[in-house]
């Protein structure tokens, strides 16, 4: 499950004072006050133990956090450096905040809903096998393909999604579909796995040839499955 994404106010008050970072700047409030108000109401919605029946309080408090992060950012960066200690440092460590929460409202999407990051992902793995396709004797495009795009991009969400099918009421043309995109994927984890695998399947025009009609046909069946 995931891990509260904001800062307790001890530790927004260490921040503070490190960076020299002024007291009034978003329009209402300490900011401190606010993001400790929301720690709490992320545990007390159950944002530790997310499930479906209360990821909409938990969201809801992430879109929350999302929109007082987002007003301390726009204003911050119209006050003059002179006021703050380290005014770079301080944007950054907020838009580190604004990092966390995205984090965490990923993954509780995706323990409701597995298809969400693989839907996000999807462009990129498409995008990596274009790269891939026209040039399929660099065996680095191949690996990142296979390893970044179908793996990760797509094949995390898709494995979250075979494993809980049942308790998600996935038919079974949808797991067949799971099971296939999977296999694709395995299929070619001993020849992708190194890079010194992959430039023998790089250097073989049959193998290459091969291994990009796999990843075709496996972009295929999650194309399937997300629309």
């Amino acid at each position: 499950m995931p891990e509260n994404p904001f800062p307790t106010l001890q530790k927004w008050q260490e921040e503070k004072k490190k960076y020299g970072i002024p007291g009034k700047v978003i329009k209402s409030g300490a900011f401190g006050d606010k993001l400790e108000k929301l720690r709490m109401a992320f545990n007390s919605k159950g944002g530790k133990s997310v499930d479906r029946t209360n990821f909409r309080g938990v969201l809801e408090v992430l879109q929350q956090g999302h929109a007082l992060v987002d007003e301390w950012l726009l204003k911050a960066k119209t006050i003059k450096a002179s006021e703050f200690t380290n005014k770079q440092k301080a944007i950054e460590l907020v838009e580190g905040y604004k990092g966390s929460l995205d984090a965490v409202e990923n993954r509780v999407r995706q323990t409701v809903n597995p298809m969400h990051e693989p839907k996000i992902g999807y462009p990129k793995a498409m995008k990596l096998y274009q790269d891939a396709k026209a040039d399929p004797s660099n065996a680095g495009k191949l690996r990142v393909l296979w390893d970044s795009g179908m793996r990760q991009y797509i094949g995390q969400g898709f494995r979250i999604a075979l494993k809980n099918a049942d308790a998600l009421g996935y038919s079974t043309v949808v797991v067949n579909r799971l099971k296939a995109y999977d296999a694709l994927v395995a299929k070619w984890m001993k020849a992708m796995l190194t890079g010194v695998d992959a430039e023998k399947v790089a250097a073989d025009v049959k193998a290459r040839k091969a291994f990009l009609d796999d990843m075709y046909k496996g972009l295929g069946i999650a194309n399937g499955l997300l629309n």
